[in-house]
């Protein structure tokens, strides 16, 4: 699976898609950006994952589903959350009401939360409400009961481009389960290119989503 944020794009077609995962045998679902803002898009290989349900809201995408066959009720949501301070709080909030429905499912959250979980997670740069945003966002890792899973090879994944500030805006949250199905679950800091965010890779006994 791949999940992407901040795509700047309002409509996305499957020729876009097969240039970020190369695969006839493909699936995807998209939000479209608001003009140059947002935009959300994730893909995933049919043949190791099967959809069965797809909502969200502004700032998440959530998909629900089979993968390989026999591992059903699996849910990833794909997250570019708002900078404001209320905006992540009601973002959190709405994801939060889901997991009553979906008890039994696996969770993975995923993507640009746009804040951190401590000072430590941030260098440089200054902004107000900061202080109350990791607060919230620790309040729906602990209240969804989710794995914040350490970053390995990098300390940041996202850097701006004088290298005055840089902040740990992108991870995997996973749930108790999802943990037990892959033990040897590793999150890795990738190298940056491009883009001001360094992609990130859940890792599991060589299975990469």
């Amino acid at each position: 699976m791949v999940c992407l944020q901040e795509t700047k794009r309002e409509v996305v077609n499957n020729e876009l898609c097969e240039s970020f995962l190369p695969d006839k045998d493909l699936g995807w679902v998209y939000s479209g950006s608001n003009g140059a803002s947002g935009g959300i898009i994730t893909l995933w290989k049919k043949s190791a994952f099967s959809l069965d349900i797809l909502w969200g809201v502004p700032g998440a995408l959530a998909i629900k589903g089979t993968w390989t066959g026999d591992i059903k009720n699996l849910i990833l949501i794909n997250i570019y959350a708002p900078c404001g301070t209320k905006e992540q709080k009601r973002l959190w909030e709405d994801i939060q009401s889901w997991f009553p429905e979906h008890q039994d499912a696996m969770w993975c959250v995923c993507g640009d939360f746009n804040t951190v979980t401590n000072h430590s997670e941030r260098k440089g740069g200054r902004g107000m409400g900061r202080d109350r945003r990791t607060r919230n966002f620790c309040k729906f890792i602990s209240n969804s009961e989710l794995i914040d899973l350490p970053l390995l090879r990098q300390k940041f994944t996202w850097y701006k481009d004088n290298g005055s500030s840089c902040s740990r805006l992108d991870r995997f949250l996973v749930s108790h389960n999802w943990c037990s199905m892959w033990p040897n679950l590793k999150q890795l800091g990738l190298k940056r290119t491009f883009s001001d965010h360094a992609p990130i890779l859940l890792e599991a006994s060589k299975q990469d989503y």
